[in-house]
């Protein structure tokens, strides 16, 4: 299931629309930020998360928990065949997961920048094994390899 840019902003849209209707000013919402995911089933859906900015127990969770059943017929009609998942976010919360996943990723792009050693033996250093593996082990003949 991949949606169409347009597809993904009507939803973005709808979604604005049940959340002003119902809290009429009381609380701002977003960004609202929708991901194509799939379940452990390996069924592809779409997950909706909602950023907010007030107070949380305005949040009524008998209202929130039938926001994708209001929207479910608008949804179907767009070509969204499972039914999507939500999560409402308060917006402190919002900002640390994205600062801590800029600072995984700064992290991870400094450390693919180190460069890998390479551990691989030469061919005389193989050839100098070897010799010291055919000659007995390299403890009892009391020589090392140079490697």
């Amino acid at each position: 299931m991949r949606i169409t840019q347009d597809v993904h902003d009507t939803i973005v849209k709808m979604v604005y629309e049940d959340l002003a209707g119902r809290f009429k000013g009381e609380m701002e919402f977003g960004p609202i930020d929708i991901q194509q995911e799939i379940d452990q089933y390996g069924d592809p859906y779409l997950h909706i998360r909602i950023v907010f900015d007030g107070d949380q127990g305005k949040l009524d969770s008998k209202w929130t928990s039938g926001l994708i059943a209001r929207l479910l017929p608008q949804l179907v009609d767009l070509g969204i065949k499972h039914v999507p998942h939500k999560s409402f976010f308060s917006k402190g919360d919002w900002e640390s997961i994205i600062n801590s996943a800029a600072a995984f990723e700064a992290m991870r792009r400094k450390f693919s920048e180190v460069p890998t050693p390479d551990w691989s033996l030469t061919p005389e250093q193989v050839e100098e094994g070897i010799a010291l593996a055919d000659a007995g082990l390299a403890e009892e003949s009391q020589t090392w390899p140079s490697y």
